[in-house]
């Protein structure tokens, strides 16, 4: 059977059988859903309630968040796992989101909110390593970061006041921008190079 989100007006059942005292399993049967699906959502949007100590479910406050978490989750379909390189390697440098961000707006390179990143560092199940250590690093805190822009090796360089009209304005592939990224505190940089246009990128790993 194909899974349906719960509607509003199932919400607001859930609500008031609740408050009837009616259990959760026996909630499941009357609206035909499985008890699994009903526990997380109790679970998933009840608030701590200060006044009377304990977790409570209001309809319209589930609802409301539910309708938050699609439209997140529709927003992120626009990215791709090559939109998360330059993220996860800034992560290795100890990076906070927030300042992932900042860098990726200031260069004019795909931005996506820092929730998303805390998300992908949480749902990335294929790097074991990668989900242990920067989900531990972010609960610590972050340290503090340097940036400077990388000297090009060729005489063709050109600065960035001085780009083309079509490296600014993305109008052709090939205008490579490259930047080097320091964190302070570690031995290691990484070389960034992208294309402007296509957002191509290639990373490397720099010993310092």
């Amino acid at each position: 059977m194909k899974y349906t989100h719960l509607t509003e007006n199932e919400r607001y059942m859930i609500s008031a059988l609740r408050k009837q005292g009616i259990s959760t399993a026996k909630i499941a049967k009357q609206l035909g859903r499985h008890k699994a699906t009903i526990y997380r959502e109790i679970e998933r949007n009840s608030r701590y309630n200060r006044h009377f100590k304990r977790y409570s479910y209001q309809a319209w406050r589930a609802q409301q968040w539910a309708r938050n978490r699609l439209s997140r989750s529709r927003r992120n379909k626009r990215y791709s796992e090559i939109d998360f390189r330059l993220p996860e390697a800034l992560l290795r440098l100890d990076w906070s989101p927030d300042q992932i961000v900042g860098y990726l707006r200031g260069r004019g390179y795909p931005t996506m909110s820092h929730e998303l990143i805390y998300q992908h560092i949480w749902n990335d199940k294929t790097r074991e390593p990668y989900g242990n250590t920067y989900a531990n690093q972010l609960r610590k805190g972050v340290k503090g970061i340097t940036q400077k822009t990388a000297e090009v090796g060729w005489q063709q360089s050109v600065i960035l006041p001085e780009r083309p009209a079509k490296a600014e304005h993305r109008k052709e592939p090939g205008h490579w921008e490259i930047d080097t990224v320091v964190g302070r505190g570690t031995k290691h940089c990484i070389v960034t190079l992208v294309d402007r246009m296509t957002g191509y990128t290639f990373i490397g790993q720099n010993g310092r």
